[in-house]
């Protein structure tokens, strides 16, 4: 399961919370090469009611379009980013995936086990106001379980699935994924292709191919 940022951002103080009644600010975790977190994310306004038990209004997430960042402060590199989110609007979120850039991920730490760096939502109204509704240091951190690299021995040469299906007969030629109606073979000793195949009686058949 991915890295997932709940993130309840209060626009007036540009801060994020723990949840939609919390006042407790909510920092960010840290970042790890090779995530690309889910993204849950409700824009709220602070509440002038005067109803001390709701602080905060959400906004519906169709009244806004959002952008959400990852980027290297030293050099404002771009490590991650998305603009598509879904509206889901019974919990007037937004959610969507933060893509990793990875060859820049790489890039950035380089033989470092962390780099600085700044997380940034950027909402714009119906009206097309931008609005930086947040933007805050975090950390991004190399990883060190990579997934496991096959052995193949030295007598042997390694396959790919696509190369075994393009030179073998299949176990079971009805499969739609991998079909097979017949299959070619070189006459003795002229070496003549001749394809043979059954028909719809059992009967098999070769003919050559001339």
């Amino acid at each position: 399961m991915a890295q997932q940022l709940r993130l309840y951002n209060v626009v007036d103080s540009k801060k994020l919370v723990s949840h939609a009644t919390s006042r407790d600010e909510f920092f960010l975790p840290d970042f790890y090469r090779g995530e690309s977190p889910s993204v849950e994310y409700t824009l709220m306004t602070r509440n002038e009611s005067g109803d001390s038990k709701i602080p905060w209004i959400l906004v519906a997430p169709g009244a806004y379009s959002l952008k959400v960042g990852l980027f290297r402060t030293s050099n404002d590199v771009e490590l991650a980013f998305q603009d598509t989110f879904t509206d889901v609007s019974p919990t007037s979120s937004k959610v969507g995936t933060l893509v990793y850039d990875s060859a820049a991920v790489t890039n950035a730490l380089g033989g470092s086990v962390k780099v600085d760096c700044t997380f940034e939502c950027q909402v714009t109204d119906s009206g097309g106001n931008i609005i930086k509704a947040y933007q805050r240091p975090v950390t991004l951190r190399k990883t060190y379980i990579t997934s496991a690299t096959l052995t193949i021995p030295p007598v042997e040469i390694g396959a790919t699935q696509a190369w075994v299906k393009s030179i073998a007969i299949p176990k079971d030629g009805s499969d739609p994924a991998n079909p097979c109606d017949g299959f070619i073979m070189l006459s003795r000793p002229s070496g003549i292709p001749i394809l043979v195949y059954f028909d719809d009686s059992g009967q098999i058949h070769h003919e050559p191919q001339l």
